[in-house]
């Protein structure tokens, strides 16, 4: 009677190893799909702080233009009046150059009556850009402008 039982054991024991290689196979898939939602979570997190600076240094652009947001940011002091740059550390204080991780870098221009800003976040370790948007200032004519409308 054994005799008679012993290819059904095998076949049992064939499709219990095929469940637990597909139950496998689900496992593995299902980790992976979770370990790159977690990595996509986290670079959506840094993708929205930096949005959230760049924004917000050029709303302080658009409505005070280059002084006032020279005057409202903790930049570094350097001889380019052309660039600034700011500095933040991996809570998105800011900080020094020596122990910034990401960096908000403004080159300012001024043509004719209008300032430009091209501001760019981006991760200093990786280098790579995090977020970019371009700003205008008009600079409102004044009397002693009268030339420009004659």
């Amino acid at each position: 009677m054994s005799e008679k039982n012993r290819p059904h054991r095998n076949l049992f024991l064939a499709e219990l190893m095929i469940a637990i290689l597909f139950f496998a196979l689900c496992s593995v898939i299902c980790l992976q799909l979770f370990s790159h939602s977690r990595m996509d979570s986290r670079q959506m997190q840094l993708e929205n702080a930096a949005a959230s600076r760049a924004e917000s240094a050029a709303g302080i652009f658009q409505s005070q233009g280059i002084q006032g947001l020279a005057d409202a940011l903790d930049h570094s002091s350097d001889t380019d009046p052309e660039q600034m740059v700011v500095y933040y550390d991996s809570l998105w204080n800011t900080t020094g150059a020596d122990t910034g991780i990401y960096a908000m870098s403004i080159t300012l221009s001024t043509e004719d009556h209008m300032e430009s800003a091209h501001i760019s976040v981006y991760d200093m370790a990786e280098h790579t850009s995090l977020y970019e948007l371009n700003a205008a200032h008009h600079i409102p004519y004044t009397l002693g402008d009268r030339e420009v409308y004659e």
